[in-house]
């Protein structure tokens, strides 16, 4: 760990207006800011393979990995350090309206679009997030964060239909019915494109050839570094967009130029619904009620994808057959649950 180490400071700031536009209905608008200097960030692999920098073919200078020389220190492997210098910026616009129950109808909704940079969305090795690389030994890679979602928006509401007075028979079938939805929709998170790395045998051991967690992967000249077809769960980005960096055989390797967490992961739209009716009872000689619940999760059934395969080449330079596809989902195919409640 770093020694005499700095002591994690956060900013936070906001400005926010509020205005009742309607009866019992409010209207909130607000900016929100943070700072975060001095934070923690790690591990970092700083017994790695030397660098320098040379010209790459492409034009400008790259760092160059030397492969072909043994670790700083050939008696030990990863030595795995945290700093506290890492900094991150986050700015959001919200906007939020509020009915309190009134006439049968209550409503909550917010919308939030913002924007989270840092050096590093993790510490002390959690895998919080697992798409996380870091740069080449303590070098910093300010990006977008792990958990930058730029749209998200929720909205929630519960309305009583007409008729819970009536009586007799149309009240039992048709009194007592509300619904309730909840619906949610976000844009994906960032993801950083990663390749195997090349570890070659130096001396009868096997070297780092890099911070195993440095991407090595390069943006092809004019390339798109979110090349992404949100439709296409079977190639979800243009793998062709993306090369394995030059090696230069038995010297080294350039460290790839992809930006740290460029790609964009598919969002998430989700609508569950909920249909009650309440009907009033006698019971054992004390009033109750019977309440029947209908439950329809993801009402739409649309397929919201998880993250694609983003490993896209072999220690070999060849593109993995996986890479760019979707194999799972993050949530279930429509499910209705029905249920009966006694109350008493």
């Amino acid at each position: 760990f770093q020694w005499n180490a700095d002591q994690p400071t956060v900013l936070k700031w906001s400005l926010d207006i509020q205005r009742e536009v309607l009866p019992n209905t409010v209207v909130e608008i607000g900016y929100s800011g943070t700072r975060g200097i001095h934070l923690q960030r790690g591990p970092l692999h700083l017994n790695a393979t030397p660098a320098e920098m040379r010209a790459h073919p492409d034009g400008g200078q790259r760092n160059f990995i030397l492969t072909a020389l043994p670790l700083p220190n050939r008696f030990w492997n990863w030595m795995r350090w945290s700093f506290t210098d890492s900094t991150s910026d986050y700015h959001a616009l919200r906007v939020v309206v509020n009915r309190r129950f009134s006439h049968g109808f209550q409503l909550q909704s917010s919308y939030t679009y913002s924007k989270s940079t840092d050096d590093s969305s993790r510490w002390t090795g959690s895998n919080d997030f697992g798409n996380e690389l870091g740069g080449y030994r303590d070098a910093k890679r300010h990006g977008l964060s792990a958990f930058d979602f730029r749209h998200n928006s929720a909205t929630n509401f519960v309305y009583d239909f007409p008729g819970r007075d009536l009586t007799g028979a149309a009240g039992v079938l048709l009194g007592g019915w509300s619904v309730g939805s909840i619906l949610r929709f976000n844009s994906g998170s960032p993801l950083t494109l990663r390749a195997d790395q090349a570890r070659p045998r130096i001396g009868g051991r096997t070297t780092r050839a890099v911070n195993v967690e440095g991407p090595l992967v390069d943006l092809i000249p004019g390339g798109n570094n979110n090349p992404v077809n949100a439709r296409n769960p079977n190639q979800y980005f243009d793998v062709t967009q993306f090369s394995f960096p030059l090696v230069v055989a038995e010297q080294g390797i350039f460290q790839g130029n992809i930006g740290r967490n460029t790609l964009l992961s598919p969002g998430v739209a989700n609508m569950d619904v909920t249909f009650t009716k309440n009907t009033a009872i006698r019971w054992l000689g004390e009033s109750g009620s019977l309440q029947f619940r209908a439950e329809f999760y993801n009402l739409l059934n649309r397929p919201n994808f998880a993250n694609p395969a983003f490993n896209l080449f072999s220690q070999s330079g060849a593109r993995r057959a996986d890479a760019g596809q979707i194999i799972e989902t993050r949530l279930t195919a429509r499910e209705l649950q029905f249920g009966l409640k006694l109350i008493f």
